[in-house]
């Protein structure tokens, strides 16, 4: 594992030196918040977002924090200055050691790690990918919990299958896949899910970008018995950022080739982040 400088409780570790306790209640019962983004020319892209984004979750869990807002911008922008190269930044706020080894305490551990961003094979963006479907709700959508025990067996399995992401469905609802947002494109409109799902950074990007182009956008409840009546779909996630999908379980989407819709998003997409 490449050596990366992290920030921990008031201090910067080698990534050999960054440890908690075991007895912290985000290893015990998975008790805590984070949020992940990256940069692009080591600038971290819309960070203010992520910030909201992470703030909001930290008050939606009822935990408490000493650091300001103003000081988590500092450090990771002081984390991007001692590490090299481009980075994944996820800032992490634990339970705590708690007394009772259930509720959560005062004594957490506030963490932001920096690694290098993970990539994607190129034909995911050239010929789309598989993905397949499940039912599941999450309990606090718009919190960025460190719970993910259902998305990670699903996608475990899912892969075993051949399947890049899961996307959840509560009955005839689509909601989000586990760790991405989704879009759907039907006479060049977009359309993709407004309610109970996380808000999406990458998202938010996108749908300016849309409206830039001209291309409207409908943020409306899209259901899973009408997917296959749109031309394109797409994910948007920090680490995937526009990801082309061309089959939901066996269902080939619109020519199963990457649309047009797609494509002219994703250039300008690039071309944003790029030029930073």
């Amino acid at each position: 594992m490449q050596n990366y400088i992290h920030y921990l409780n008031d201090e910067w570790v080698k990534t050999k030196d960054l440890k908690i306790s075991v007895f912290d209640i985000s290893v015990l019962r998975g008790y805590g918040v984070f949020d992940f983004l990256r940069t692009y020319n080591k600038k971290p892209f819309e960070l203010e977002k992520h910030l909201d984004r992470f703030f909001n979750s930290v008050s939606g869990l009822d935990l408490s924090i000493k650091k300001t807002r103003d000081e988590v911008r500092r450090l990771i922008m002081e984390g991007i200055r001692r590490n090299k190269g481009e980075l994944n930044i996820r800032i992490v706020l634990t339970g705590g050691v708690s007394a009772d080894n259930f509720l959560p305490s005062d004594n957490n551990n506030f963490i932001i790690m920096f690694t290098h961003p993970h990539t994607y094979p190129n034909k995911f963006y050239s010929q789309g990918i598989a993905i397949k479907t499940v039912q599941y709700a999450r309990l606090f959508p718009q919190i960025k919990s460190l719970d993910y025990v259902f998305g990670v067996y699903v996608l475990k399995n899912a892969k075993k299958q051949g399947y890049v992401e899961v996307l959840y469905l509560d009955n005839d609802r689509v909601l989000e896949p586990t760790t991405s947002n989704i879009f759907f494109v039907k006479d060049n409109e977009l359309f993709t899910p407004a309610t109970d799902i996380l808000p999406g950074v990458t998202k938010y990007v996108v749908i300016n970008i849309a409206r830039q182009l001209g291309i409207k956008v409908n943020k409306v409840e899209v259901k899973a018995s009408e997917m296959g009546q749109y031309d394109e779909i797409f994910l948007t996630a920090t680490n995937k950022e526009i990801m082309p999908v061309i089959k939901i379980n066996k269902t080939i989407v619109g020519n199963g080739e990457v649309g047009p819709v797609t494509r002219k998003l994703t250039t300008r997409f690039r071309e944003i982040t790029h030029g930073l």
